[in-house]
């Protein structure tokens, strides 16, 4: 499952952020990155496979996602 381009422009940003907030190395901002991205893709593909979700079920998704980082 791919991003948009929106959604990649949000992980960018988000990683610029934590970045620079973090000092991290360059090796370092590519794992988060690769992470980031990995996290995001699995949520799209949440929100495709249950279209039925309620607010409620998405954003137990994304709380568990903030808990990741």
């Amino acid at each position: 499952m791919h991003l948009t381009n929106e959604q990649r422009d949000a992980v960018v940003s988000e990683l610029k952020r934590i970045g620079a907030d973090l000092n991290l190395s360059d090796e370092q901002k590519q794992k988060l990155q690769a992470f980031m991205v990995e996290a995001s893709e699995k949520v799209q593909e949440f929100r495709q496979q249950n279209p039925n979700a309620t607010k409620e079920d998405i954003k137990k998704v994304m709380d568990n996602r903030a808990a990741l980082r």
